[in-house]
């Protein structure tokens, strides 16, 4: 067989030849829908090697030879194509369905009538030789299925670049080139083959579409094995990311974010950069340990904090590290699970051990101290230590210590029945004026015996909606605490104004007001003594068990003070919400 030598043949023999071995590698180093690109660029090998046979030839048997083989390659390429964008786009398992079977029917058909067209004619109406030129070239005259094969060979094209089209229409300004280098691979050798049929040849009848084709299939293939080009496609990767109820990040090896899920925007919702091409740092400038975490390049749990229009909210983070086959670092996952909830809880936990730890002190030095003094004077009179006329000269102190004992014991019951999960709030249509009326005259001969002048302003009725134990015992407590710290002439006034939906409370006092750092302690469960005109004992557990009461009642309390000139308590309650008015029980805070 004599062998016509020519410089076309041998770049597609070399170049055919070096293309099947690169899929042979996609193949067996990669996986996933990189494996079925390896079909489609093994055909293209297959064509161009095949292409090179038939320029090679100088006789028609030869070159009809070959050609047959050479339509192994061009039919089935198409075919490939269209199944790697169903396999890699879509992420659809390779599996024989009656629609593969459908577009396969076209490709099988053309190439069992090349194979038998001596018999039928249907592909080619004749074929020959032109030895005219520098060496020679198959001559064609189409038949009808010709044409057939044609334009499903530019349909799946065309089907081809629409969905790699769409597949990153929506992608980030990183899948620039990406997109650019994928639409180039198809468009290509398409132009090429189209320029074929409409007559413009080299050499007067060589198909440029097999160079074509090697050269793009070789640059996606560089792509595929050194920078793993096709590695994330958006409509791929939302399968994954979209998915999942925790903010995921990528990043590369250079810490530069290279994809993350819709969560992670909401995790970032603070930041007006766009996270897509940002580096770690600046997105959590403060998370030095996040940072220092992913340096590591090992995997670890980070806890951070993120402070998002005024609130902080924590994040435990897991560094995920990944690698590529010979185990180099390429990057990590990080995986952002919102905790705040947890941590809220914690702190809540923690703040509660520390409530019943400070509890447990009150009961065992405020109200066991009290006890244990009237226990040893009441054993002094037993053994007739003290006479009874020494003993009348310390009534007064008794006393006292026993209303200061009675009260905490009353104000710690109702915290305690307070904090219990099933305890039930019963708010009702009640008149405020009535209940502030009881407590004045409960609280008006101790005011007397100091010397201070205690009344009430409020004069109509006042409907509010409230519990009403729990109201009574919150004004009885400003009241108390109004009178211990005011002195002889001193004056308690109780108000109420009505504004919005809302009635407001105010006991207002001249006593001997606070300094700031007190006020701050006021509300929190803290225990502190703070000793009144008459050195009367306090610990704030009142005030804390007000502000429960006042905010279970849907209001809120606060207090202006100032040292030497007086304090204004202050708490909200919702107004009724009818005219019925149900009297409130006077006595069943006592």
């Amino acid at each position: 067989m004599h062998l016509s030598l020519n410089p076309y043949a041998l770049i597609l023999s070399v170049s055919g030849l070096a293309t099947i071995i690169l899929s042979i590698i996609i193949y067996t180093r990669l996986k996933s829908a990189e494996r079925s690109f390896a079909f489609v660029i093994g055909l293209a090998g297959w064509w161009a090697l095949t292409y090179a046979g038939e320029l090679f030839s100088s006789n028609l048997s030869t070159i009809k030879f070959w050609l047959q083989l050479e339509y192994v390659g061009i039919t089935l390429l198409p075919l490939a194509l269209l199944l790697f964008i169903h396999v890699f786009i879509f992420k659809q398992k390779l599996v024989i369905r009656p629609f593969h079977a459908w577009i396969a029917l076209i490709p099988v058909s053309t190439l069992v009538l090349v194979f038998t067209n001596d018999y039928h004619h249907y592909y080619y109406k004749s074929l020959s030789v032109n030895s005219s030129g520098a060496f020679p070239l198959l001559t064609i005259e189409p038949s009808f299925w010709y044409y057939v094969f044609t334009a499903y060979f530019y349909a799946a094209l065309a089907w081809s670049i629409y969905s790699l089209a769409t597949a990153f229409k929506t992608a980030d300004r990183i899948y620039v080139k990406q997109k650019r280098i994928i639409f180039y691979a198809l468009v290509i050798p398409w132009i090429f083959n189209i320029l074929y049929k409409l007559g413009v040849r080299a050499e007067q009848n060589i198909d440029l579409t097999p160079f074509a084709f090697i050269a793009t299939s070789t640059i996606i293939s560089f792509g595929l094995l050194r920078y793993k080009l096709l590695d994330i496609i958006p409509e791929a990767r939302e399968k994954i990311f979209e998915s999942m109820q925790d903010g995921v990040l990528v990043l590369d090896s250079y810490n530069t974010v290279i994809d993350k899920n819709s969560q992670m925007e909401c995790v970032l919702s603070h930041l007006p950069e766009k996270i897509i091409g940002a580096q770690l740092f600046t997105l959590f400038p403060l998370a030095h340990q996040l940072y220092q975490g992913v340096m590591e390049r090992r995997k670890n749990t980070i806890e951070i904090e993120i402070e998002k229009n005024g609130s902080k909210n924590y994040y435990e983070v897991d560094i995920n590290v990944l690698t590529d086959r010979t185990s180099d670092y390429s990057g990590c996952i990080l995986i952002f699970n919102n905790i705040t909830q947890r941590k809220k809880d914690a702190i809540s936990l923690a703040a509660l051990n520390e409530q019943k730890d400070r509890l447990f002190s009150i009961i065992a030095h405020d109200v066991r101290s009290p006890l244990i003094n009237i226990m040893d004077m009441v054993r002094l009179i037993d053994e007739q230590v003290i006479t009874e006329t020494e003993f009348k000269t310390y009534l007064p102190e008794l006393s006292k210590n026993l209303n200061y004992t009675s009260s905490l014991l009353d104000n710690l019951l109702h915290w305690s029945k307070s904090q219990l999960k099933g305890e039930v709030i019963n708010p009702g249509n009640l008149d405020i004026r009535k209940i502030v009326k009881h407590e004045i005259a409960y609280y008006q001969q101790k005011a007397t015996q100091k010397g201070i002048y205690l009344s009430s302003t409020i004069e109509d009725e006042t409907g509010v909606f409230v519990d009403a134990e729990m109201i009574q015992l919150v004004i009885r407590n400003l009241i108390g605490n109004a009178i211990k710290y005011c002195s002889k002439e001193d004056y308690i006034i109780v108000s109420a104004t009505v504004d919005a939906g809302q009635v407001t409370i105010c006991v207002k006092d001249t006593g001997s007001g606070m300094k700031p750092e007190i006020v701050e302690k006021l509300f929190r469960f803290e225990t502190f003594t703070i000793r009144g005109t008459n050195n009367e004992r306090g610990t704030g557990l009142g005030l804390q068990l007000c502000k429960d009461f006042v905010e279970k009642n849907n209001g809120k309390i606060w207090v202006t003070t100032e040292l030497n000139v007086g304090s204004k308590f202050y708490f909200t309650m919702p107004v009724a919400n009818s005219k019925i008015l149900i009297p409130a029980s006077a006595s069943s805070a006592h």
